[in-house]
């Protein structure tokens, strides 16, 4: 909160609708050494005594707004990009769909889009985080274990990330229900990875039913619902009609992963793909992967 007019201003918030987007802008003047900050919707640009502009994300709640008015009056001017934080769940009522690899090397697509991210493992097996623990790259700084003791352990840490973070990845667990919907009711999105094998389809459709469900208790349109093709081999039948089948579901189908060793051997040295094998096609297949998530969660 801001406690004091005199030392960091007044906040006033003024909605000017535009039906698109809505964007903010920060302007501080100085008044006998008072600053006087207002934070208007409508623009794209940030305006300051100094003159300078920032370009900034739709800031989804206060706390983010109130994170940036401290930065402003208390840090001055400065070049920076704000981002809101998202929550990104990959979910899948079946284990070896490759959640925990796309959860990792998201991670890494994200932090070299130049945000902070966190990425916390709920799945007791840790698989997540013991890739972390083979090596020093990206992970090593991200990846934080959930305890075993249940939800309230994820709950804490998806809230107490809002402060620090401008992404959470979480990486749930195939047979735990309670963790993956706990996760869903606070996410923006839901990843639901399936493989090209036709007994993946059935507990994709519970999976696909509990994020519904998510979505009713919270009577909004989020999280929103996205089916991502894992570990597809292009030439054959089955991974070649991965994508039509997952669309017959109803949801949206984001860029596939393929089936690659290349995977299997970052995860061996601790590294995620972006890492071990910058240029690759399977760098090239997160990178998209990453880039359409990020197309949705800027709507």
């Amino acid at each position: 909160m801001i406690r004091s007019k005199r030392n960091r201003g007044s906040i006033r918030r003024h909605f000017t609708a535009s039906r698109n987007e809505k964007r903010w802008v920060v302007r501080r003047s100085a008044m006998s050494g008072i600053g006087s900050t207002s934070i208007i919707s409508g623009f794209h640009e940030l305006e300051m005594a100094w003159s300078f502009q920032l370009c900034l994300r739709p800031l989804r709640n206060s706390l983010n707004v109130v994170r940036l008015a401290r930065h402003l009056l208390h840090e001055g001017p400065a070049d920076a990009i704000v981002f809101p934080m998202a929550v990104v769940v990959i979910a899948g009522r079946k284990g070896g769909i490759g959640k925990s690899t796309i959860a990792g090397n998201l991670a890494a697509e994200f932090a070299a889009m130049g945000q902070t991210v966190a990425a916390l493992d709920a799945d007791p097996q840790h698989s997540l985080a013991a890739w972390a623990n083979q090596g020093e790259g990206v992970l090593s700084q991200c990846v934080e274990k959930v305890n075993r003791s249940g939800p309230d352990d994820l709950r804490g840490k998806m809230r107490a990330a809002h402060k620090t973070v401008d992404m959470v990845l979480v990486d749930t667990p195939p047979g735990i229900q309670d963790i993956a919907y706990q996760a869903m009711l606070l996410a923006d999105l839901v990843l639901l990875p399936c493989s090209p094998s036709p007994l993946d389809l059935f507990p994709l459709k519970e999976a696909l039913g509990l994020a519904l469900k998510a979505r009713a208790e919270r009577r909004s349109k989020k999280p929103r619902i996205r089916f991502v093709p894992s570990k597809v081999l292009k030439n054959t039948n089955l991974g070649r009609g991965l994508s039509s089948s997952l669309e017959q579901l109803g949801k949206k189908v984001l860029p596939g992963i393929g089936q690659r060793i290349v995977i299997a051997e970052a995860v061996m040295s601790g590294l995620t793909v972006r890492e071990y094998a910058p240029g690759s096609a399977a760098h090239m297949e997160f990178e998209q992967l990453a880039k359409a998530v990020d197309k949705i969660l800027r709507r």
